[in-house]
């Protein structure tokens, strides 16, 4: 027999389901930017080596470049963090019911924002590093597939959301009309 739930089953699942992301998205963005510069502080020049892709023969560290690799690190995460934030806030109106009011649809948005400015600072804090570790003997743009990836789901959000608010503002004005 095909058992259908019901709206209040629904709609308790949601609740219950968004409550859970909320904190896992808040504590994620807290634990986060902590986690990111440990390689930093006390990670060895092999250890460096690895986070960085370099070879650890070309690096050469001392307590500036350290300083360095933690502020962008840091910097770069915080941008993250402050995404993560902005999804927990997301789950906290899914947990209340708010689905697709422009309010929620507006988190949605600026969530993909920051994960596609994280994308970009990711690329910009990786090819800037690279100068430093190596004392100025190399520059290369640091791209990779995973922050293309990063660029290319944070935008897809960006992009989804504007639709729906865009949407939202059209069927608006249609329900005036009629």
């Amino acid at each position: 027999m095909n058992k259908s739930v019901s709206h209040e089953e629904n709609l308790r699942r949601i609740s219950k389901l968004s409550k859970i992301m909320k904190w896992i998205s808040r504590i994620l963005a807290i634990v986060l930017p902590v986690l990111v510069s440990l390689p930093w502080l006390f990670g060895d020049q092999t250890t460096i080596a690895y986070h960085t892709r370099l070879d650890s023969d070309m690096l050469d560290l001392n307590w500036l470049d350290r300083f360095w690799g933690v502020t962008l690190v840091i910097g770069t995460t915080l941008i993250a963090s402050f995404g993560l934030f902005v999804l927990a806030r997301l789950f906290y109106r899914f947990q209340n019911g708010d689905f697709f009011e422009v309010a929620t649809v507006t988190h949605l948005k600026l969530f993909g924002q920051a994960i596609f400015l994280f994308g970009i600072a990711k690329t910009l804090a990786a090819t800037a590093m690279l100068p430093i570790l190596t004392d100025g003997k190399f520059f290369v743009i640091a791209i990779n597939l995973s922050d293309l990836m990063i660029m290319l789901i944070g935008g897809a959000f960006w992009i989804a959301s504007w639709v729906m608010l865009v949407g939202k503002h059209l069927s608006d004005e249609m329900a005036d009309v009629i």
